[in-house]
């Protein structure tokens, strides 16, 4: 999933770019994470391969369809919680622990691009992030 986004960082935006630093900054670890997938976890002979019933080849096959057709920016962590009814269960900890990274990581996204952008107007119009 990272490898396309990345492609197309270097392609649009200046390597001063400041969503295109923060993104690349992320997508470096994500980038060696993906190549560690396919060797270390799905090849042939490792433990998913053989202990799960459809091995890592139909592993892979999975998470290359999901990825394809149900992820999306909508999604997110609060969206997801509510659509099961996560909110509801009183000390439910992946809901309570989630929600709290989540919202860190959202205010330092959003604290880090008001640095750069003065308005919603300036985010529309700035070239590079928009292509």
């Amino acid at each position: 999933m990272a490898s396309p986004i990345r492609v197309e960082l270097f392609r649009n935006m200046a390597p001063e770019h400041p969503i295109g630093a923060m993104v690349e900054h992320h997508q470096y670890i994500d980038h060696g994470i993906e190549l560690l997938v396919m060797t270390v976890l799905l090849a042939p002979k490792t433990p998913i391969d053989l202990v799960f019933g459809w091995g890592g080849k139909c592993s892979a096959r999975f998470v290359h369809n999901y990825l394809h057709t149900q992820s999306s920016l909508k999604n997110d962590l609060p969206t997801d919680l509510q659509r099961r009814g996560l909110n509801d269960i009183p000390h439910h900890k992946y809901a309570q622990y989630g929600s709290k990274f989540y919202n860190a990581i959202d205010s330092f996204v959003k604290r880090y691009i008001d640095v750069y952008y003065k308005s919603d107007f300036a985010v529309k119009n700035d070239f590079e992030l928009q292509n």
